[in-house]
């Protein structure tokens, strides 16, 4: 459970700490600035997908075929893709902005802010992979504390002292010098080795997931909003005191999960039961969060209640498939089970249309019901699973 804990922190850094910015932003600023939040959020699944293809598959490609060039090619390659893909949205920010029904004007500044940081926080991010994949986890911690912090005092005091323009502009230089600098330091000698195809495929389940959630956010946001305020201001709370810790259960039981699995040191008992420790912490924090938070949102609280509720449920499962989902990519990755996640995809942005404010969390169930069900079956052949 320390590794996981330990790999949590780096999200912490990574996403926790913009959560709290946005927050005191909405209070230094105006209350608007904290609903970028929720408008750039589907954008933050696609990002994730160029992780999982240029960084977590490109990790596990390097093992299974012995060549560590694979790392440092898609490392290079994956900044550059990430980068091109933020800029392109910033120079269309006002079309993005009005198709998220808001006023460009109130939120295009702090909007292309998040964007460019989405952009270097993604590149933090990968070469946090490479280096979880070298047992450096301590140096990681470093990495995102320094960045995390950095751009969280930057953004929060120069707003309080300058003009928000001034203050974007000094915080996106300060976290771009940081992000080469981190680049420069963990560069190693390397010859083209990008093999595309095999880091699609090692990590084709996070891939369709993530693309998944884009549609399903983006789609299922936009039906739910047009139920009135009472559900923006709800599903916006709710996703501030619990993003941040599905990023950290995420990436420390997937991370955990797939290292284990590679290199052979893999024992489902031992990591499920570190999984579910996680869980109790991440729903206590966000319980204490939302606690501390409710008086100056103070959303709707049946709303609210269901919302959440479906949290703590799928917060139960998703560990268990998560784990199985990697067992079966990594070792068994057939077809029928690519076919089957797509499936569940499909199923949940399929939810984003039923006429009611609740249908992105109906979708949430469904479609982890169905993973599990599916991987429960699937994983009782390999007896790394019924010891």
């Amino acid at each position: 459970m320390k590794r996981l804990l330990r790999i949590s922190l780096n999200v912490l850094f990574t996403s926790a700490l913009p959560i709290v910015s946005w927050l005191l932003l909405g209070l230094i600023v105006r209350p608007e600035i904290a609903e970028i939040f929720s408008l750039t959020y589907p954008i933050q699944f696609l990002c994730v997908v160029l992780i999982m293809i240029f960084s977590v598959g490109a990790n596990i490609t390097a093992r299974l075929k012995h060549d560590r060039n694979v790392v440092m090619t898609n490392l290079i390659v994956g900044s550059i893709v990430i980068g091109v893909f933020n800029a392109i949205i910033c120079i269309n920010i006002d079309t993005y902005l009005e198709q998220m029904g808001v006023t460009p004007e109130i939120y295009r500044d702090f909007a292309t802010y998040a964007f460019i940081r989405m952009s270097e926080s993604s590149i933090i991010m990968m070469i946090s992979q490479k280096l979880y994949y070298k047992n450096e986890i301590k140096k990681t911690n470093t990495i995102n504390l320094v960045y995390g912090t950095c751009d969280f005092v930057l953004i929060v005091v120069l707003n309080m002292i300058t003009s928000s323009t001034t203050a974007i502009t000094a915080t996106l230089c300060i976290d771009t010098v940081i992000t080469i600098v981190f680049l420069f330091r963990n560069y190693d000698k390397w010859k083209y080795s990008l093999h595309l195809f095999d880091n699609i495929k090692n990590a084709s389940f996070e891939i369709l997931d993530n693309l998944g959630m884009f549609f399903a956010y983006g789609l299922g946001y936009a039906n739910s909003f047009s139920y009135g305020k009472d559900f923006l201001n709800a599903i916006n709370f709710e996703t501030l005191i619990t993003d941040a810790q599905w990023d950290m259960l995420n990436e420390s039981v997937g991370t955990a999960a797939r290292v284990d699995i590679t290199e052979g040191k893999f024992n489902y008992k031992t990591l499920k039961r570190q999984s579910f420790g996680v869980v109790a912490i991440m729903l206590g924090t966000s319980i204490i969060l939302g606690l501390v938070l409710y008086w100056y949102y103070k959303p709707d609280l049946p709303i609210l209640f269901i919302l959440f509720s479906t949290q703590v449920v799928d917060m139960f499962f998703d560990p268990i498939n998560r784990i199985r989902w990697s067992y079966l990519q990594i070792r068994d990755n057939k077809v029928r089970h690519n076919i089957v996640f797509i499936a569940t995809r499909l199923v949940r942005i399929a939810c984003s249309f039923i006429p009611t404010g609740y249908c992105v969390y109906i979708g949430e169930l469904s479609s982890t019901a169905i993973k599990y069900v599916y991987s429960r079956y699937q994983c009782r052949k390999f007896r790394e699973f019924r010891r």
